[in-house]
């Protein structure tokens, strides 16, 4: 949704989108949640049906 509206109107989406597309980000991102999403990597690749 949030996606539709910064593509389509000019509010606080659009330039949270835009800021992104320029460069404007830094990702910070905590060990905990590097560890959680690994976590549910696993699981996931588990629950997975391999072909």
């Amino acid at each position: 949704m949030c996606l539709y509206l910064a593509c389509f109107f000019s509010g606080p989406p659009y330039q949270i989108l835009k800021a992104w597309q320029e460069g404007q980000f830094e990702l910070i991102v905590s060990q905990e949640i590097l560890d959680e999403y690994q976590r549910v990597g696993e699981i996931l690749a588990e629950e997975t049906p391999k072909d």
